[in-house]
């Protein structure tokens, strides 16, 4: 969230690494499964995962070819919208 928030490439790739690790024991998981139940719940976060994984990989990948002026640019854009609108609490 927060290398996401500030646009840091360095931080989201450390979240990448994670998401990457994630996968493979979700891959452990349903080989280890026992039943079919728990390998099609297995099979289905797998593919869940991967797909959050593949469109963390996409983000980080478009913040390390972005140049310093758009994503100074961006930052500011992001800043001025919270100013203006007020921050979100959940």
């Amino acid at each position: 969230y927060w290398g996401a928030r500030s646009l840091n490439a360095t931080q989201v790739g450390c979240y990448l690494i994670f998401r990457i690790f994630d996968v493979v024991v979700r891959l452990s998981m349903f080989f280890a499964a026992d039943d079919e139940r728990q390998r099609v719940w297995a099979i289905l976060l797998v593919i869940c995962e991967i797909w959050i994984t593949w469109e963390v990989y996409k983000f980080w990948n478009m913040l390390r070819n972005i140049d310093t002026a758009s994503l100074m640019n961006a930052m500011e854009h992001a800043r001025q919208r919270r100013e203006a609108y007020g921050q979100v609490l959940y």
